[in-house]
């Protein structure tokens, strides 16, 4: 008997316990608190880090344009599968298209990952851009990245903004986007964000109305970045255009309608490419002596 009391007495006090600790509010509401200091902190940090690169568009072999940057951040995300707690999308433009794109990501920093920050800025833009970092990297575009195309099929262009914004989307959706992995042999489709990342217009060179997207295999990181423009000729006609840029080293494959319009290869080594560049803070010595 005096066995069943004493297990029935145990028995209420973890009942006790777990009531207890369940109520504990004020330890919930300091986690909260100290995750939101983190995540203020990284993004101030990330703002800082942001501010220090100078990016141009090139004018000729001579000059440069410099381009402003968006004072903040078109997307925050995070890709716990690649160990990226926390990032950021940032742009540069002369006032319309973006020209220019850089993922700012913070790394989960142990053994098995000794780096913490990644650099990986694209152009974005049908011509040549420049970049330098304030630890003496520089980098310039070899080719244009931004090619576009005519879209076949295109809707009758809304008068309004609202209408015109739902025609994109609609267009969007005729996009399909896979990442292959050369080193698993695996080949992933991407999930189309939700939500446009910019909308913009540039009268001056033709372009009416235009947004940017992505496409993402992780969570809500883009690794494919794609516009959709309605653009004015000299002529008065109106036409609809589409383009892609890749931000990941995996190979992209975009379909349009099911049929292939555009691949971003498999990048060998990180560094300096053609239209973009990406390194972890821990690379930089080495390539500041890389040629391009």
């Amino acid at each position: 008997m005096k066995y069943f009391v004493m297990l029935h007495v145990l028995f209420t006090c973890c009942l006790l316990g777990i009531g207890s600790a369940r109520a504990d509010e004020p330890v919930s509401n300091e986690q909260a608190d100290s995750e939101d200091r983190i995540r203020r902190a990284t993004l101030n940090e990330m703002r800082d880090r942001v501010n220090t690169i100078r990016v141009a568009s090139v004018v000729d072999d001579q000059t440069s344009k410099e381009l402003k940057l968006n004072p903040e951040p078109i997307l925050r995300y995070n890709d716990q599968p690649r160990g990226i707690l926390d990032a950021t999308l940032w742009s540069w433009s002369d006032g319309g298209r973006p020209a220019a794109i850089i993922k700012l990501e913070k790394y989960r920093k142990d053994e098995s990952h000794p780096r913490e920050w990644l650099d990986n800025l694209t152009s974005f833009s049908p011509g040549l851009v420049r970049a330098e970092w304030k630890h003496g990297i520089t980098w310039q575009a070899r080719q244009p990245a931004l090619m576009l195309e005519a879209l076949p099929d295109g809707p009758r262009p809304a008068p309004s903004k609202p209408a015109r914004l739902s025609q994109m989307k609609r267009i969007s959706r005729r996009f399909t986007c896979s990442l292959y992995n050369i080193v698993t042999k695996q080949r992933d489709e991407m999930r189309l964000l939700t939500t446009q990342l910019l909308r913009y217009s540039e009268v001056d060179t033709g372009i009416i109305d235009g947004v940017m997207l992505g496409f993402a295999n992780n969570g809500t990181n883009p690794d494919c970045l794609f516009v959709v423009e309605l653009q004015k000729a000299v002529n008065g006609d109106h036409s609809w255009k589409y383009g892609f840029a890749g931000m990941t080293q995996g190979e992209l494959t975009a379909k349009l309608d099911g049929r292939k319009v555009w691949t971003k290869q498999w990048t060998v080594k990180r560094g300096k490419q053609d239209t973009w560049i990406w390194f972890f803070d821990e690379d930089v010595e080495g390539l500041k002596a890389l040629k391009q």
